[in-house]
């Protein structure tokens, strides 16, 4: 414990020391070659290898790596402070069948010469060994764990480098400087990050390297459209200006595709130089990444500059780890298939369960969308984040995926991609969630036993019953066809009126389409309709169907 607080007051003293001289800019800095890039690999790095099932999916738990209880003794929080709270959850993830762990080293007590303390009091009881302690029990328990790191996100460790450095961080179009964001383009930062990485590869035998932050930041909400507005940094601009002879007051459109282009390479720049390294240390792990956007790959490439296509081809990435939302089955699925079409035999896909967003988290829905994703091409599935696990009782859920048949799921005859767009309308209240149109007086309507909406009119009498039906509206994708289906039983008494649907469409620019189902004259017998089943074309491009 003394050898933890004399390290913590260490670097809080470079800390100050870098903030009080921080006027250097990054050209006056220390070079990237300062920063120690040869290292003695720990000696048990690599050497652990799981037992498994290659027939069942990759299961990797993203999150803390220790399970804390409250003052009631129920688990409820995640946070590594203790070796009982790691225990906690290794056994969770052994009952459950995770095969993997990723830990983030910025948010561990973890000695080192480069980053800084982490500010939370009070400091645990051995700190500093509690995430070797991590690493040794996932072995013991058969589950690999892999070193996490956000590569181009500032966290709070980063500060007597940033402190010390100038010039390091990402700039908008508008001249906004992002303070908690690097600029991929500048050696230092990527040497930094390196160094970084080879300092704990020295410390722990982890099994593998996870990229977080792999990226510039986004354009924005659009994911579908915008391109990203960062890059407009002097290292960036210059680089960029030097490709393509350009005037040195040039200044490009954030959707430039050869400005987006340049940015891309950047990040690629940064996982080549880190083989490099790797190489140079004869460490040999497999490198994952997050990739980014939901709107699939080319969206991705011009909305935060991933070029997942150049990483497989120059075999940079060994596995992919998207992060996509689970409100959209459709849109989760065909973005997969964007990924999947330009990986390698040899790379791995996870698809993601990304719990801390939109999307139904019961049992039903997140094992459907695991099947889906497996079925696409998934090598495995990643949870995110691990506190929504417990939160969501999901850990039956995990232990039920854990027990899926790879090769059975994509022997199925069924659509992944298949997702119903269209919300009943009120059905469940009654005739309350009728407009029926005809005279009071006249009219006398109930649901039966059997949820069909009865109607009793006087004879000649003109009845109109409505009900709104909407479909889902998302930004990435719209319908080109609807299925509908009428299932029920329609009774019309005193009346020798034809009974009829029409399901009208309603688009964006005011346009109605009408389409008109007529099962017969009814008169005061039952129906021998009881079921009818359509498909159709919907008109799509500049007239899109309102909701």
């Amino acid at each position: 414990m003394l050898h933890l607080r004399l390290y913590t007051l260490v670097m809080l003293l470079i800390f100050l020391v870098g903030c009080h001289s921080g006027n250097s800019t990054e050209s006056e800095a220390v070079r990237p070659t300062a920063f120690k890039m040869r290292i003695t690999p720990h000696q048990g790095l690599g050497e652990f290898k799981a037992e498994r099932n290659p027939d069942s999916p990759i299961l990797g738990f993203y999150g803390g790596i220790g399970l804390q209880m409250d003052s009631e003794g129920k688990e409820s929080h995640y946070g590594i402070t203790n070796e009982a709270g790691v225990d906690r959850l290794i056994k969770r993830c052994t009952e459950s069948g995770m095969d993997r762990i990723y830990a983030n080293i910025m948010f561990q007590w973890t000695p080192s010469t480069l980053l800084g303390p982490i500010p939370i009091e009070p400091m645990p009881e051995s700190a500093d060994k509690l995430f070797g302690y991590a690493v040794e029990a996932a072995h013991k328990h058969n589950i690999e764990f892999y070193l996490d790191i956000p590569v181009f996100g500032r966290r709070t460790r980063d500060e007597a480098f940033v402190c010390a450095h100038q010039g390091v961080f990402t700039k908008s179009v508008s001249g906004e400087i992002k303070q908690e964001y690097f600029s991929p383009a500048s050696p230092l930062v990527r040497a930094y990050r390196i160094a970084v990485i080879l300092e704990a590869l020295s410390q722990y035998p982890v099994d593998g390297i996870q990229l977080d932050f792999i990226r510039w930041p986004g354009g924005g909400p659009d994911l579908l459209n915008s391109a990203s507005p960062w890059g407009y940094e002097e290292p960036m601009l210059s680089c960029f200006r030097k490709q393509y002879n350009l005037a040195d007051d040039y200044a490009p459109s954030p959707d430039d595709p050869r400005f987006i282009q340049v940015r891309a390479d950047m990040i690629t720049l940064f996982i080549k130089e880190l083989r490099e390294a790797l190489a140079q240390n004869n460490i040999d792990l497999p490198i994952g990444v997050y990739n980014s956007n939901s709107a699939g790959r080319l969206a991705s490439l011009q909305h935060v500059c991933q070029d997942w296509a150049a990483w497989e081809e120059q075999e940079l990435v060994d596995e992919h780890h998207p992060m996509f939302y689970m409100d959209s089955k459709a849109r989760l699925t065909r973005s997969l298939s964007t990924l999947v079409k330009v990986k390698r035999p040899a790379s791995k896909v996870f698809g993601p369960i990304f719990l801390d967003g939109p999307g139904d988290k019961s049992d039903e829905s997140i094992q459907d969308s695991a099947q889906r994703m497996i079925q696409v091409g998934c090598d495995g599935i990643w949870f995110c984040l691990a506190t929504q696990i417990e939160n969501y009782d999901l850990w039956p859920t995990v232990k039920a995926i854990d027990g899926y048949s790879i090769q059975s799921i994509r022997e199925r005859e069924s659509d992944p991609y298949h997702e119903n767009l269209v919300i009943n309308g009120p059905f469940e209240n009654g005739t309350n969630g009728w407009t029926i149109n005809t005279p009071a007086t006249s009219r006398n309507s109930y649901v039966n036993d059997a949820g069909h909406l009865v109607i009793t009119q006087a004879r000649d009498r003109h009845i109109t019953c409505k009900q709104v039906v909407h479909h889902i509206a998302h930004p990435v994708f719209a319908p080109r066809s609807l299925a509908v289906v009428f299932d029920s039983l329609a009774r019309l008494d005193g009346s020798d009126a034809v009974a009829r649907v029409d399901l009208v469409l309603k688009y964006s620019d005011g346009h109605l389409s009408t389409r008109r189902y007529k099962p017969g004259n009814l008169g005061h017998e039952l129906s021998d309709w009881s079921s009818i089943e359509d498909r159709f074309s919907v008109e799509y491009g500049e007239r899109y169907l309102k909701r």
